[in-house]
Order: structure tokens, then C-alpha cells, then sequence
């Protein structure tokens, strides 16, 4: 796929492919979705571009089967508990705010 399209790119610098997409380099950019709220948060709180212009989102591979994995099963269980209950609370939002919201 790479070598019939020459203007394909890849790089390891995400912050960089939120910045090229916003200054409409990139059409497109493949990143996990709460990785990109995060740059484009810090990219807005530092006014380095305009990241109001609206972006569309598509799982272009499809579900994405990441997450944590445990050898041990009741470590597992406890962490899937206490995360379930985190989420339930409003410290949980506010994680997620923290980077994800011009107010970090």
C-alpha cells in the first residue's frame, strides 16, 4: 500500500500529526481518540494553531481490540471493580477533562 501511494507517511511524533492535520498538511491521521483530544488540547492552550475546525472520526481498522492485560485473573477482576466504580464518579471526569479540555 505504502509504495503505490508516495505520499503516504508515518511518524512517531503525535503531537506533530495532530499539528500537520489541523494545518491541513494531512488529510488524514490514524491515533487512538483520546490521544488526539489530548494534543489538540495542548495545541489550543498554546494557541499554536486553530483546532476549532470540526474533524470527522471512523474506526479505519475497525474495533480496536488494546486495553490492559493481566496474568492474574483476580488482579484483573480488581482492577476491572475499582475501574468500573472510578468511572461512576466525577474524579473520573475530571481525569478526563484534564486532558482533554482547554482548562489543563
Amino acid at each position: 500500500m505504502a509504495r503505490e501511494n508516495p505520499q503516504y507517511a508515518e511518524t512517531y511524533d503525535q503531537l506533530a500529526q495532530v499539528q500537520l492535520l489541523y494545518r491541513e498538511r494531512y488529510e488524514v491521521i490514524q491515533m487512538d481518540g483520546k490521544i488526539f483530544d489530548y494534543y489538540r488540547a495542548l495545541i489550543n492552550i498554546n494557541d499554536e494553531i486553530d483546532v476549532s475546525k470540526p474533524v470527522q472520526r471512523f474506526a479505519l481498522f475497525g474495533k480496536n481490540p488494546s486495553g490492559f492485560l493481566f496474568r492474574d485473573e483476580a488482579l484483573r477482576d480488581l482492577f476491572n471493580e475499582n475501574l468500573r466504580k472510578l468511572k461512576s464518579t466525577e474524579e473520573y471526569t475530571r481525569i478526563i477533562n484534564r486532558y482533554t479540555s482547554k482548562s489543563h
